[in-house]
Formats: structure tokens, sequence, C-alpha cells
């Protein structure tokens, strides 16, 4: 099997539809996040204030690099993976990537749920979820070999609808 990576804004349901797809395919699941704040031995928060958004970028292509000669793993990223284009690079070399759509609405809907997603957005959530889709929705469109609009969806008829596909 090939690696599925999943990409799209914080919220829009990788990390659940990777596990779920990951035990589906019988592959190994890996949270990218979970891996850079396991190497960084520290929280995400806690990250992006010492090193800023670029330092976690760089923690995430030196993870991504250390994935790239293991195989039948399903890959959940971080929501600003593309940001930096030799991300994107190396989420090509390591397998099919599937992009995770869903409506602004839902995604501030999801965030709000967690305090620890919504303290380093900022005061106006709405405000910062559009302007960083405005960036980041090109980037995502532009890698992904598949697309998948969860709007309205469960967590089952995604893993379903993407089965299908691949």
């Amino acid at each position: 099997m090939n690696n599925i990576v999943l990409i799209g804004f914080m919220g829009s349901g990788k990390t659940n539809v990777g596990r779920r797809l990951a035990e589906k395919l019988d592959a190994l699941w890996l949270d990218l996040d979970d891996m850079v704040v396991k190497e960084a031995g520290c929280g995400i928060q806690e990250l992006l204030e010492k090193e800023g958004e670029d330092g976690i970028r760089s923690r995430e292509r030196q993870a991504l690099e250390a994935l790239m000669d293991r195989r039948e793993m399903v890959i959940s990223t971080g929501g600003g993976v593309v940001e930096l284009p030799e991300n994107v690079r190396l989420l090509h070399l390591l397998g099919t990537i599937v992009f995770l759509q869903m409506e602004p609405e839902q995604i501030l809907e999801n965030i709000e749920q967690e305090e620890d997603r919504t303290s380093f957005l900022g005061e106006d959530l709405a405000a910062k979820v559009n302007e960083l889709l405005e960036v980041r929705t090109p980037l995502y469109v532009g890698c992904a070999d598949v697309i998948i609009q969860t709007k309205d969806k469960k967590v089952e008829a995604i893993v379903e609808e993407l089965i299908g596909l691949l």
C-alpha cells in the first residue's frame, strides 16, 4: 500500500479520519503534529512561542524526512505543512495526498470546541481562520491528488469514500 497523507485546515478531521482509515486498511497511523511535539519536548503553543511558524515548518520537514523509507502508513499532517514548498515536495514523495476540504463555518465550530487550538489564533478567531484559509486553500488544492468534500459527512462516510477513490 502506498502511504496516504491527509492535509487540510486545523479542525477538518485529519486526525479522526486518519485513525479510522488506518484501522480499516490495517496500516500504521501517524500524526505529524505529535511527532513534532515529541521531538521538541514541549507543546505546540510553547513551540510556536519559542520558534515561530518557521521553526514548526522546519520541524515538520525533519519529521517528513524521517518517514521517507516507510510504507503502509496513514499520515495526518498539521494544517500549515503546505506553506513550505520543501514540505510539499516531501509529501508528494511520501504518498497519495488527500485534501479534506471543510466549510469555514464548520472549521470554526470545530476549533471553538478545543481551547488549545483557539489560544494561538488570537482574539478574532473567525478573521484569523478566514485569513489562513485564504492563503492555504490554494496550496491544499494545488498539491492534493484527491480532494474530499467533508460537508455534512461523518468520519465513517469520509473513510468509505476515500477507500473507494484509492
